[in-house]
């Protein structure tokens, strides 16, 4: 880039941080940009990002290079020639031809986001109620890309398969003769949808007839298997219990007692449903977990308030809202994503779920003989039969399968070994801490729902669900008065509903319900 062509983009700082970028790993070419002149370009939005959100993706096999991108939304078909991609882009003088391209990339790049944008506004239904100013747009196109500006894109599993089949297929002709297996190799999903109905909706009912609630086929058989209560119809099934319940669905719990449909919240599809927390894991499971006398199950993780319907592309344009609003609680409260300031990476540990319960010492060692066993399998071609046995034996055992392939080898001889850092905390750890010291864990939970609700707007949510779910029942557990059993109650409602909020209600303020 000439000393000129420096001074000229600098004098637009307007571009270089105030106006979206948009284009195919354009967050790649920022970098370049960064590292070869010393140039900071912000606000770039790499259009894989939405394209994969859009109904049209199915049916693009998992290329979305810009070529493909112009074919499938614009029916534009870019020039591509390798000739002229890997001409001299170093020269003082570019061609005509090369002008031409570089202009028709950009141009292509834009009328894609814009489609893309069009698409969007159709799907929310904006454009039917009023007609939309500058200021509106500019909004909703900021809108669209919360949680993908500066990010860069991680290829879907169908592509980085498109392009190893390519590398391997490269001097074999067109390939044609290729195993039918695989062909299908690509059609792998990124998430694993539900296969059945999520919610069963049978029925529970007390002694009287009282429903109590709603719950899964396997948990009414159940208690019909263990004699705790008989059967009062088919379909849907309906168990009434023998014995009387602790407690029933009143206030906020007749939330439970209402039947579910099977169709995302959001866009109302049936298609292609995965659940999804609106209150995300990460925080919810560092919730203290108080003693059953003085807040029993109100808080707990397990709770299906929480966990909703949602179709795949709802799915995915939900969690690019939350990573917007996990940056911003980030700055707000400390607490950086990859967990304690002092470590330059996230606290890794081995994962496999059916080995936890081992020692650590013996998880490393377990997870260093998968390694290397891995990278052994990886190497070495011509190894004893008696010996790769014995090393397909030890992935097969730590992958649980009968037979290993190369993806698993693949894995396996890239596994990060490293040991637990005393001294970590999350990034979820952390905002809890925050907010329990301050304006209280269920401001941290009506944060969150609210956010789902401002940012995907529900259309199709069950009956009762509310932002405000079981704060009125936690506020007067506390206004009840501190249990005998409990010496924390004061520390226990300061971390619900904040230093202020708990010192009112214990000077006997009402507070009104959010």
């Amino acid at each position: 880039m000439r000393e000129e062509h420096k001074e000229w983009i600098h004098s637009f700082p307007w571009f270089i941080s105030g106006i979206l970028k948009v284009g195919v790993a354009i967050r790649e070419d920022s970098d370049k940009l960064l590292q070869g002149h010393g140039i900071t370009v912000n606000g770039c939005v790499d259009l894989r990002h939405l394209a994969v959100l859009h109904p049209i993706a199915k049916q693009m096999n998992g290329r979305f290079g810009l070529d493909s991108l112009a074919s499938h939304f614009l029916q534009l078909k870019l020039n591509k020639n390798w000739r002229l991609r890997c001409s001299d882009w170093n020269a003082d003088e570019l061609s005509n031809k090369q002008v031409e391209y570089a202009a028709l990339d950009a141009l292509a790049a834009l009328a894609v986001f814009l489609r893309l944008y069009s698409d969007d506004l159709k799907q929310s239904l904006c454009f039917l109620l009023s007609p939309l100013d500058l200021q509106q747009v500019h909004g909703s196109l900021h809108t669209m890309c919360l949680g993908f500006k500066d990010v860069k894109f991680k290829k879907v599993p169908g592509e980085l398969r498109g392009e190893k089949e390519k590398k391997k297929n490269r001097g074999r002709g067109d390939g044609k003769w290729k195993k039918e297996e695989d062909s299908k190799k690509g059609e792998k999903q990124i998430f694993s949808t539900k296969k059945s109905p999520y919610y069963s909706n049978c029925y529970l009912w007390a002694p009287d007839g009282t429903p109590l609630t709603m719950c899964t086929a396997k948990r009414a058989n159940w208690y019909l298997l263990q004699n705790l209560g008989t059967k009062e119809a088919e379909d849907p099934l309906i168990v009434r219990l023998n014995f009387e319940p602790s407690g029933g669905p009143e206030g906020d719990g007749e939330y439970y007692v209402h039947e579910k449909r099977n169709q995302c919240v959001v866009c109302g599809s049936t298609k292609e449903l995965l659940t999804k927390y609106v209150v995300p894991h990460e925080y919810r499971t560092h919730f203290p977990a108080f003693p059953f006398f003085v807040f029993p199950d109100l808080m707990k993780s397990h709770l299906s308030h929480d966990i909703l319907l949602f179709c795949l592309s709802c799915h995915l344009r939900a969690s690019a809202f939350d990573s917007h609003l996990r940056d911003i609680l980030a700055e707000e409260c400390n607490a950086p994503r990859n967990g304690s300031a002092d470590l330059e990476g996230a606290n890794l540990i081995i994962t496999n779920t059916m080995q936890m319960q081992k020692s650590e010492e013996s998880k490393l060692r377990e997870l260093r003989a998968v390694k290397s066993a891995g990278k052994a399998l990886k190497q070495a071609k011509n190894l004893p039969g008696v010996r790769r046995k014995e090393l397909e034996k030890i992935l097969s055992e730590h992958f649980g399968v009968k037979e290993i392939d190369d993806e698993m080898v693949e894995c396996a001889s890239t596994y990060p070994i490293m040991t637990r850092n005393p001294s970590y905390v999350s990034h979820g750890e952390m905002v809890v801490r925050h907010y329990a010291a301050n304006a209280g864990l269920m401001e941290l939970e009506r944060r969150w729902r609210q956010h789902f609700l401002d940012t995907m707007h529900p259309r199709y949510l069950p009956a009762m669900w509310s932002v405000s779910h079981n704060h009125h029942r936690l506020r007067e557990s506390f206004q009840q008065g501190q249990p005998a059993e409990s010496e924390d109650f004061d520390e226990i409602g300061e971390a619900l509903l904040g230093l202020e909020r708990a010192a009112s209600l214990d000077a006997g303020t009402q507070i009104p319900l959010d």
